[in-house]
């Protein structure tokens, strides 16, 4: 059910192999599919279908808006992701992005094999051009197969993790203003669409402003 806060929702439900994705917010913003994307209705969290991505050139942008500047204000990442294959060896998958690779920077969220050890990191600008921190989660168990549950929270100023529901670090962010980018939002794909592609379902996909849930 989507609130006011709520600013994307794709419930990511509808026919096998449809490109068709509606977002359920009250934004409603057009979603392009890119590469293979399409929905699966043999994998899904909850409802009919998720969105399949292949790992190698499959993901979902939404426009540039102003829902996506999220400034010094709370907000709310969140996501469900099941893994065909899991990030290589000191690699990672973007889940959330709006990071070109020049300027105009803004915030992204991957999960990244760190050494062997899974995380989230988020990283943040405040000027658009150079990195203000980067800040990543305690460490995280995952497999093949499962639908997962990821959050990422600003509450004031403290940056908090969320795996299935349970507490995975935190972060400070005092004093930082997250710059607001004129580029689109990314779904499972990094740098300009060429790296850090997701290989596997996402479902329940949920952009939120101005509320830590």
């Amino acid at each position: 059910m989507a609130d006011a806060y709520t600013k994307l929702l794709l419930h990511c439900n509808g026919a096998d192999e449809s490109t068709d994705i509606p977002d359920s917010s009250d934004s409603d913003h057009e979603i392009t599919c890119h590469g293979t994307a399409e929905l699966d209705t043999a994998q899904k969290w909850q409802g009919t279908a998720s969105v399949l991505l292949d790992g190698d050139s499959d993901f979902l942008t939404a426009p540039n808006h102003v829902d996506w500047d999220f400034g010094a204000g709370d907000w709310t990442l969140d996501i469900r992701g099941r893994f065909n294959a899991l990030p290589a060896l000191d690699t990672g998958v973007s889940l959330f992005f709006r990071w070109p690779d020049t300027a105009d920077k803004s915030w992204l969220v991957v999960i990244l094999n760190d050494g062997g050890v899974y995380k989230i990191r988020f990283r943040c600008s405040t000027d658009g051009t150079t990195e203000a921190t980067a800040i990543q989660s305690d460490a995280l168990t995952l497999a093949v197969d499962t639908f997962y549950h990821f959050a990422i929270v600003r509450d004031g100023n403290t940056l908090r993790f969320f795996h299935d529901g349970v507490a995975k670090g935190t972060g400070d962010l005092t004093g930082l203003t997250l710059f607001d980018s004129s580029t689109e939002i990314t779904i499972g794909a990094h740098s300009v669409h060429t790296t850090k592609f997701f290989n596997g379902w996402l479902d329940e996909i949920r952009v939120s402003n101005g509320i830590s849930r």
